[in-house]
Order: C-alpha cells, then sequence, then structure tokens
C-alpha cells in the first residue's frame, strides 16, 4: 500500500527526468493496441517477445528459462 500522494509524487519526479509512470504507459499502450488491426497486434507482440527471449539468451546457459527454447521456433514462424 502506498502513502496517500505517493503515487502523485513518483509521477512528478519521473516526469523531470523525462519517465512515464509504468500506469500511464499501460494505459497509453492498451489505447494504442485498441485501435490496431489485428496483424498489428501480433507483429507488435512478437517484437516484444524477441526482445524478452533475446535478453534471455543472453545469460548464462544455467539462467536461461527452459520455455525460452520452446517458444524460439514459435517466435520464428510468427
Amino acid at each position: 500500500m502506498t502513502t496517500p500522494g505517493t503515487e502523485e509524487l513518483s509521477r512528478a519526479e519521473l516526469a523531470e527526468l523525462g519517465f512515464k509512470h509504468f500506469v500511464d504507459v499501460r494505459v497509453t499502450i492498451r489505447r494504442i493496441l485498441t485501435t490496431m488491426e489485428r496483424p498489428q497486434r501480433t507483429a507488435f507482440a512478437a517484437a516484444v517477445a524477441k526482445r524478452l527471449l533475446r535478453a534471455d539468451a543472453q545469460l548464462p546457459v544455467a539462467d536461461i528459462r527452459p520455455y525460452v527454447a520452446r517458444w524460439r521456433p514459435v517466435l520464428d514462424d510468427v
């Protein structure tokens, strides 16, 4: 639970740094995605997944999560 006013303070501090609060980003992305056609949303999701899988692939082998290897062929098909 946050203290009243903390969220507004965080937003103000982030704004000063040129960043956005994660809730504001989620709302904006959701609004953008609802205006996209299905193929555009698929491409967006594939790009996000590719970035996440690429980040996982950079980890030491022992730390790579098992789903990375399973999902790579699926992502390549998309």
